[in-house]
Parts: C-alpha cells; sequence; structure tokens
C-alpha cells in the first residue's frame, strides 16, 4: 500500500509542474482572457493611409516590452511606450500586431490600412486650346498618379499632386486623364479641348485698282496659333503673308478669293472685288475758233489710275478728228476740221465710256483782224548745232524764214505744231526772223541762236611725268564727233600742276559754247633704271638708280615668265635704298625684273613708269 500512494503523489507533483511551466512558457493568445497580462482595446483597428499615423493602447499591469508588425510594408513601428504604441501607415493591406509584456505575456490585434475614395472636383472639362493650360482639383486621394489617354490631344504637368492635376493642352480634341491611386483604384475626368476661336477683320472688300492694296488681319487672343494665306487668283489679287496679318496688291480686275488657315484647320475667307477706275478724262467740251485748224488738243486719263484709252473715235469727221496713241502713257488728240460738233467717245481697255463735246465756231470773217491773234504764237529756243527751229501757233497760219536768201518753211506735224526744217548750222548770237502770215497779214519775230552749254562735254587729259617745272599738258574735248578747238571754243588754265599727284585743269567755254569745268589729270614720279643684277644662292641682288626727288620708294616685279603673267612683288619704302637681295627662289632659274618709282600723296599712291627688263640667272 506504501509503495502505491508514493507513485500516486508523485504522479501528482509532475502533472503540478508541468501545468505551471505550460502557464508560463505558453502564454495565451486570447486577448481579453483575464489571465493574460496584455489586454488590447480592440481585436482590429482601421486606419486610412492618408492620415500618415495611428495610435494603439492596451491594458497592462507589467508592461509590453516589444511591440511586432508582421508586415512593415502595411505597417511600422514608429514610437513604443508601456502601454501605448505609435504606428506609422506605410502602405495599403493588413498587418498583424503584436505585444510581448515583461512578464512573458503576449498579445495581438489585426490592424488594417485602407486609402480613401477619389474624389475629383468635376468630372468633365471643356477648354480651349487657347488657355494652353488646365487645372482640376482632387478633394480626396491619397497617392495618385495622373495619365493621358492621348498625348496628342494633352499631357500631365510634373507637378501634378493629391491635390490637383495640372495639364498642358497640346492640340484640339478629346482624351481621359485617368487619376490612379497607391491601391490601384481610378477615376477618370473627361477633357474636351476645342479649337480657338478668331476672325478676320473684313470679310468683304469692294476696291478700284488705283487703292493699290488693304491690310487684312487675324483677330484672336490665341497668340500661339500659326496662319497661312492665299489667293485664289494672283492674276488679281496677290497676298503678302505675314502670320496673323497679310498685305494685299491689286494687279487687275477681277474677284478673288482670300483664305486664311490656321494650323487647327480652320478657315476663313475674304471676298476681294476689283473693279477699274471710272473713265474720266481731263476735260469733257473743248470750243474751237475756224482759225484754229492746225491746233490739237491732248485728251489723257485724269489722276493716277491704271485706265488705259485703247480707242477713240469721233461722230463728224467734218467738225473733228480724233487718234489715240500709246507713247507709255496713252492720249488722244484731237484736231479741229470744221465748223459745228462734234462728239469724241473715248474707251478704255475695261469698255468703259467717256464723252468729249467739240465745238467748232467761226470767230473771225475778216483776215485782217488775224494780226491781232499772232500774239498767241511762241518760238522755241535755237541753239547752236541745231538745225530745226519749233514753233506754237494757235491759229493756222503759214510760217516760214530766210536765211542767207534761202526761204525755209514750217510744216504741221501731227501734234499740230509747226516745224521749220533743214535750216543750217548757225554761230551764236546770229538772229533769225521767223515771219507768220495769213492772207495779206504778216507779223515777225526774232529769235537769237544761243551758245551751247558744254559744261557736261567729257574732257580728257593725259597722265604726264614729274619734271620740276609746270606742266601744261592739252586738253581733249568733242561736241559729239567734233573736236572743239583751243583758243576759238574754250581757254585752259592751270592748278597743282608741278609736284607728284592729281593736277587740275580749269576749262572756260566761248564763241559757240558756255559753260566751265575742271578736268584732273595725273602727275607721275620720275622713274630709275636697273643698273646692275647678280645672281645668287636660289636668289639674286638688284642695283639700280637712286631717284630721290619726288619719290617715297620703289617697287620691284620678279617673275619667271617675260610675260610677268605669274609674279612677286617686293616693296622698298625709302627713296635712299639702292638694292634689295631676294632668296628662297628656284636655284639655276632665268628671272625677269624691272623696277619702278613711287610717291604717296593724301593716302593714294602714284607709280612711275616701269624700267627695262633685267635678267638674272640664280645659283644652285
Amino acid at each position: 500500500m506504501k509503495k502505491s500512494t508514493i507513485t500516486s503523489n508523485t504522479n501528482c507533483i509532475i502533472l503540478l509542474v508541468t501545468l505551471v511551466l505550460l502557464f508560463f512558457i505558453i502564454p495565451s493568445k486570447n486577448i481579453y482572457a483575464e489571465e493574460s497580462g496584455i489586454i488590447f482595446e480592440k481585436g482590429s483597428y482601421s486606419f486610412l493611409i492618408s492620415d500618415g499615423y495611428g495610435s494603439i493602447s492596451v491594458e497592462t499591469d507589467e508592461g509590453v516590452d516589444e511591440w511586432i508588425s508582421s508586415d512593415k510594408s502595411v505597417v511600422d513601428i514608429d514610437w513604443a511606450g508601456w502601454d501605448y504604441v505609435e504606428l506609422e501607415l506605410v502602405g495599403v493591406g493588413t498587418a498583424e500586431i503584436t505585444a510581448k509584456g515583461y512578464d512573458g505575456s503576449i498579445a495581438s490585434c489585426t490592424v488594417t490600412v485602407t486609402a480613401p475614395e477619389i474624389i475629383v472636383s468635376k468630372k468633365k472639362i471643356t477648354c480651349s486650346i487657347t488657355d494652353e493650360e488646365e487645372y482640376f482639383d482632387i478633394t480626396s486621394g491619397y497617392g495618385l498618379s495622373f495619365s493621358s489617354s492621348d498625348t496628342s490631344v494633352l499631357t500631365i504637368f510634373d507637378d501634378s499632386d493629391d491635390e490637383s492635376c495640372h495639364i498642358e493642352l497640346v492640340a484640339p480634341g478629346v482624351a481621359t486623364v485617368t487619376i490612379t491611386d497607391c491601391a490601384g483604384k481610378t477615376e477618370m475626368v473627361e477633357v474636351t479641348v476645342t479649337k480657338p476661336e478668331w476672325n478676320i477683320n473684313k470679310t468683304v472688300i469692294n476696291a478700284v485698282l488705283s487703292d493699290y492694296g488693304e491690310d487684312l488681319i487675324i483677330e484672336t487672343e490665341d497668340w500661339y496659333n500659326e496662319f497661312s494665306w492665299k489667293s485664289s487668283d494672283e492674276n488679281i489679287v496677290i497676298v503678302y503673308d505675314d502670320d496673323d496679318s497679310a498685305e494685299l496688291e491689286y494687279v487687275s480686275v477681277g474677284t478673288a478669293i482670300i483664305t486664311v488657315t490656321d494650323k487647327y484647320g480652320q478657315i476663313a475667307t475674304c471676298t476681294v472685288n476689283v473693279a477699274p477706275d471710272p473713265l474720266i478724262l481731263n476735260c469733257t467740251s473743248i470750243k474751237y475758233d475756224s482759225y484754229r485748224k492746225n491746233y490739237s488738243d491732248v485728251i489723257e486719263v485724269k489722276g493716277y489710275v491704271e485706265n488705259i484709252i485703247t480707242s477713240a473715235k469721233t461722230s463728224n469727221k467734218e467738225v473733228a478728228t480724233v487718234k489715240a496713241y500709246k507713247d507709255g502713257d496713252t492720249y488722244a488728240l484731237i484736231n479741229p476740221k470744221g465748223v459745228g460738233t462734234a462728239t469724241i467717245t473715248i474707251t478704255d481697255q475695261y469698255g468703259q465710256k467717256a464723252t468729249v463735246k467739240v465745238t467748232v465756231t467761226q470767230k473771225y470773217i475778216d483776215e485782217a483782224k488775224y494780226l491781232e491773234e499772232l500774239e498767241w504764237s511762241e518760238i522755241d529756243e535755237v541753239i547752236y548745232g541745231d538745225t530745226s527751229i519749233y514753233c506754237w501757233c494757235d491759229i493756222s497760219a503759214s510760217i516760214y524764214t530766210t536765211i542767207d536768201g534761202v526761204k525755209y518753211k514750217a510744216s504741221v506735224n501731227e501734234d499740230g505744231d509747226y516745224i521749220i526744217k533743214g535750216i543750217p548750222k548757225l554761230s551764236a548770237g546770229t538772229k533769225i526772223t521767223i515771219y507768220f502770215q495769213k492772207g495779206e497779214a504778216k507779223a515777225k519775230e526774232t529769235v537769237t541762236v544761243q551758245a551751247k552749254q558744254a559744261k557736261y562735254f567729257d574732257a580728257s587729259i593725259k597722265a604726264q611725268t614729274y619734271t620740276g617745272s609746270a606742266l601744261k599738258p592739252a586738253v581733249t574735248i568733242k561736241d559729239g564727233k567734233t573736236m572743239l578747238k583751243k583758243g576759238t571754243d574754250y581757254t585752259v588754265t592751270y592748278s597743282n600742276n608741278k609736284n607728284v599727284g592729281k593736277g587740275k585743269a580749269t576749262i572756260s567755254f566761248k564763241g559757240n559754247y558756255k559753260g566751265a569745268k575742271a578736268a584732273y589729270f595725273t602727275i607721275k614720279p620720275k622713274g630709275t633704271s636697273i643698273s646692275k643684277t647678280t645672281a645668287e644662292k636660289k636668289g639674286f641682288t638688284v642695283k639700280w638708280t637712286k631717284q630721290a626727288t619726288q619719290t617715297t620708294g620703289y617697287q620691284i616685279q620678279y617673275s619667271l615668265y617675260k610675260s610677268f603673267s605669274s609674279k612677286k612683288t617686293a616693296t622698298i619704302k625709302s627713296s635712299s635704298v639702292t638694292s634689295k637681295t631676294v632668296t628662297g627662289l628656284k636655284g639655276s632659274k632665268t628671272y625677269y625684273i624691272k623696277i619702278r618709282t613711287y610717291k604717296i600723296v593724301d593716302g593714294e599712291k602714284y607709280y612711275s613708269a616701269w624700267s627695262d627688263v633685267k635678267t638674272v640667272k640664280t645659283k644652285k
């Protein structure tokens, strides 16, 4: 019996010790069990990652020795205390937080970290490309990223954040901005980018050809837009493009459409109607008397216009005739023929017509009164060398002159002018009497032959060489092919005509010529000659005669060719130097050498003639 009792007691002790050990070695994980030394307030906690941090407290008598997170990518321990822990919310997900007490007890709770909902201020945006940039606000969201469904329409600026999205507008169109948070949730905003608004300042222009042109201007606030211009017909209107404006040039009559296109393909047009200028003549009526039959009137287009007279017709050739002319400008000549009235019709290249009424009356019946009208006559100036005399007279007359017993009669040209042709060449000062006669009535006027202006004639003087004395070279002057004679036609005085430089001749015309002019000639320095050449190794030495008077220095030329087609030049800047050694040439070659003097006057070099050519053969 004793043995059994001992065994039984022993087993009880072993069981008791085992239970005690199990209690301390394997603590209970029941959060709410009273026997645990640590008690969490809740079994699970939820936080928003946007909060950044979260706090958890426990009840414990012994205190917490260690706090542990099962997933630091979701929750990390930021700060730990006796019965309190501060958690850093790192990422979205779930982690288990375990607290280990100083007494060996252990307790855990679950922490869930979620992202806030994405909430935007507006889900649809419409904006103009003119704005260039656009924003929209995000009122809720965390860890946001942004992308564009079409970067050719819009792109996202790098400075977009969790509070706003910054958009750069690239081109008109529709694109979706996708907002993605840290948990992968998305929200979308539809953005419509419209084309810029602009217009052209004129859509219709009515002009006449002499207006020349017009300016067209784009009215817009989009200064980054680009515009191109085109004329539908450049034979009518030419357009000069300057991006947001254009200058028009009217070329001819007609209609052209000016089209302007922006870089987004938007188009605006301006219709330009160019009409001809009205055909307006310099007069609408003309009156003549019957004694003015050879007088003519010039009909021209009035003002600066583009009208061209293409035809001229008379309604009565017995009263007046008309003819159209083109001589640079266009015009028409009306010539009265007889008493009565006629209508002159002028037509331009556009078919426009204008009329001039011509009235011819018989003013005088007594030819004796004709003499009173001769004061209307005029004689053009006669210059030495002229062989024709031009006269004007408002009435019909016989006009002539007699020179050395020969009678020269005037003829009437197509312009109604009187011309006495073929008169001899008369000296200046000669008086010519012009007679005007009609019937028995006769009058006369005298004109004097004038000297011919000669100051614009070409005068030439050959270059001279310094002699030490004043130089008076001959002057050559021509009137056309006629050589003028000194003493008869002109006299000459000279100045600055001794030293090297530029001499002056003052020419005074006389007799049949008048005026004065200056002619200049060159005075060159006296030359020199080569006195000796000596061969050197791949070179030579040249000596010359000193020429110090009116000389600054010398210029030497040498060449392998007699023609000096390829040559080199050496300049000696002192007139006292009389030799020069040249090296660096080819050996055993014959060189041709010449020399001249020069003098510098007022910054200009004057050269003498070249000396005779000497030769020398270089040594090897």
